[in-house]
């Protein structure tokens, strides 16, 4: 007899492995770090009595997920975006000179002092200005 069949193990065969995708696609809407989805998928598999596959496979049905999954995230939110707001979203990207706004945007204050909060205001002020 084989360890599957002692430890009553369905194969990872391609019903198997649709539930497994499933499963994944919908954890990867919510979650986003591979890892912990991969603990997750690991979790499903023994809860459902199902043989883990390969850890190759595994790694590759997760990505092909977790890219699908952001995919359809970032689809949904474009639909819902007007025309000025993609279009502001995209002039942050534009380089004014070596830096462009979403850099300056993101970067964090060097220190708590008086400049570093009127830095932070501008950059409340430019959001603001966005939409």
């Amino acid at each position: 007899e084989s360890v599957r069949e002692l430890q009553a193990l369905e194969a990872f065969d391609e019903d198997e492995q649709f539930k497994v995708e499933k499963f994944i696609y919908n954890e990867a809407l919510r979650l986003e770090a591979q890892n912990l989805l991969k603990i997750k998928t690991i979790q499903f598999l023994k809860r459902h009595k199902i043989l883990s596959p390969a850890d190759s496979t595994l790694n590759r049905v997760i990505a092909t997920q977790r890219k699908a999954a952001r995919q359809n995230i970032f689809d949904d939110i474009k639909k819902k975006l007007s025309i000025d707001v993609m279009t502001g979203l995209n002039a942050l990207l534009d380089a004014e000179g070596e830096k462009s706004k979403l850099e300056f945007i993101k970067k964090p204050p060097y220190q708590a002092s008086s400049s570093g909060i009127l830095n932070l205001i501008d950059k409340l002020e430019y959001i603001r200005s966005t939409g």
